[in-house]
């Protein structure tokens, strides 16, 4: 005899937008790479909730999905603070990054049509406005995107979240002390086009000399300022309600 079909159980509602704690993670991430919260600031769950209209649980969600960006170091029994990096910690992270982004970027050579490197040179457009601009904390965001998308590319996950967690904590430092020091983003080489270029080209060793010429260019000023961060850069006001359901 056949048996009847169990009627399924709906175990889960259907998601309908993101959760709160995603936007309280967006809202503090945003904090950091504008210096708002700057490195070793600590992060305390019953403030940040009550500034942010939320439960502690939504901010404690934001803090672990922050701390897999390496944004913020949680230390058990005390509190979170934003991530700080010295100079020989700056030093062995580009050094580390280098070399995974360049294996990512030789990776994602073959990967790249000609959408995803259309898609990558509007990024690298992007870029440009907010050299143009002098907009600190808007470059470290299309920036970041940028090579975001190349290590994504790659089809390597482990690859590619390794570089996100490494290097997120490089775009904040490098927004804060440009920002600090007032540094003129026009007169800092813009390579990533040369990347677009090489990426196009399809020659391994051309992807990795552009990539090199890249970090070149970019950590030149930052790694001479070091955490030279003047008085002058302020906190400020940081939080906007974040609505809960």
């Amino acid at each position: 005899m056949e048996q009847k079909a169990k009627s399924k159980t709906r175990l889960f509602q259907p998601v309908r937008d993101v959760s709160v704690g995603t936007r309280v993670s967006e809202a503090i991430r945003k904090a950091i790479f504008s210096w708002k919260l700057r490195p070793g600031d600590q992060l305390l769950e019953a403030h940040l909730a009550q500034d942010f209209h939320v439960s502690q649980t939504s901010v404690r969600e934001a803090l672990f999905h922050l701390e897999q960006y390496g944004l913020v170091r949680r230390v058990p029994n005390k509190s979170t603070f934003v991530t700080k990096l010295s100079v020989e910690d700056l030093k062995e992270r580009l050094d580390v990054r280098m070399l995974l982004e360049e294996q990512a970027a030789i990776l994602a050579t073959p990967q790249m049509n000609e959408t995803h490197l259309h898609e990558l040179s509007s990024r690298a457009e992007a870029i440009s406005v907010a050299v143009l601009q002098n907009a600190y904390f808007d470059l470290s965001l299309v920036d970041f995107d940028f090579h975001h998308y190349i290590w994504e590319r790659s089809g390597n996950k482990v690859l590619s979240q390794t570089l996100d967690r490494l290097s997120a904590p490089l775009f904040a430092f490098a927004s804060g002390i440009r920002n600090a020091h007032h540094d003129d983003l026009r007169k800092v080489v813009n390579s990533h086009e040369a990347i677009v270029a090489a990426l196009r080209q399809g020659e391994p060793e051309g992807v990795r000399e552009a990539m090199r010429a890249h970090f070149r260019h970019s950590y030149e000023v930052i790694l001479s300022h070091g955490q030279e961060v003047p008085e002058s850069v302020e906190a400020t006001a940081l939080i906007a309600p974040a609505q809960s359901r």
